[in-house]
C-alpha cells in the first residue's frame, strides 16, 4: 500500500558484514548491533508486500551488478514513460 515496488538487494551476511566495516570504519562489535538492529525482512516477506518485487544480487562482481541494475532502471524508466 505505500510503495510501488520493493527493490531487494540480497547479499550474504559475511558480505554485509565486511562491507559495512569497511564503509563505517567501525568496530565488529558496533557493525554487528547495527546489523542485528536492523529489521529482517525474508524474501517471501517482500513478495507479499509489493508487486513487483526487484532482486538485485549485491553478491557478484561490479559488472554483473552494473547490468542488474541497468535492466532495473531500464524497466522503471519504461513504466514512467507510459504513465505519462
Amino acid at each position: 500500500r505505500l510503495c510501488d515496488g520493493v527493490i531487494w538487494v540480497a547479499a550474504p551476511w559475511l558480505t554485509r558484514l565486511v562491507r559495512a566495516l569497511r564503509r563505517d570504519r567501525v568496530s565488529v562489535l558496533r557493525a554487528l548491533r547495527v546489523m542485528r538492529a536492523q529489521r529482517t525482512l525474508c524474501y517471501r516477506q517482500a513478495l507479499g508486500a509489493a508487486d513487483p518485487v526487484f532482486v538485485i544480487n549485491a553478491s557478484v562482481g561490479l559488472m554483473a551488478l552494473d547490468r542488474q541494475v541497468g535492466r532495473l532502471v531500464a524497466w522503471l524508466w519504461r513504466g514512467q514513460m507510459a504513465e505519462e
